[in-house]
């Protein structure tokens, strides 16, 4: 299996389930009442399956650059990485409710860049606080969703 193609059957398929997704939730939203100033109930998933969107286009984009420039192998460490990368993911997300948002998600950002090859350890640092912070308050004052939190703060 050629990885270039596969790129581009993953990208532009999840690009197409996340546009289906996204154009029923524009149709039902329009059916909800809403106060000035109250927000959507909508408006997640949308954030979410825009971001899905953006991520399947820059798969199907990096498929159609590959096919171009040749690049058909894919090494074998790559799939252990995303395998690493992949329970990495899993432990964090079985740890979230014990030990909270703000302790697991920077943590398990950190790990992921580490496992995928991403060697500057101050610069993945500050970027995985960085992210995990503003994507909680994003998220806690923004959208008023309730994330996990410490138990040791409940």
């Amino acid at each position: 299996m050629d990885h270039p193609r596969f790129d581009i059957w993953l990208g532009a398929v999840s690009a197409l389930i996340g546009i289906a997704l996204l154009v029923p939730s524009y149709q039902e939203g329009a059916r909800v009442f809403l106060l000035p100033g109250d927000i959507s109930p909508y408006f997640v998933p949308k954030v979410f399956l825009y971001c899905w969107i953006a991520l399947s286009l820059s798969v199907l984009l990096k498929g159609l650059v590959s096919l171009r420039s040749n690049h058909n192998a894919t090494p074998q460490h790559q799939w252990k990485m995303v395998l690493a990368a992949f329970i990495v993911c899993v432990c964090a997300t079985a740890l979230m409710h014990r030990l909270g948002y703000l302790v697991v998600a920077p943590v398990a950002v950190f790990l992921t860049v580490m496992v995928l090859g991403y060697r500057n350890t101050v610069l993945n640092l500050l970027v995985s606080v960085a992210v995990s912070v503003s994507l909680y308050l994003l998220l806690v004052r923004v959208a008023g969703l309730s994330l996990p939190g410490a138990f040791w703060l409940a």
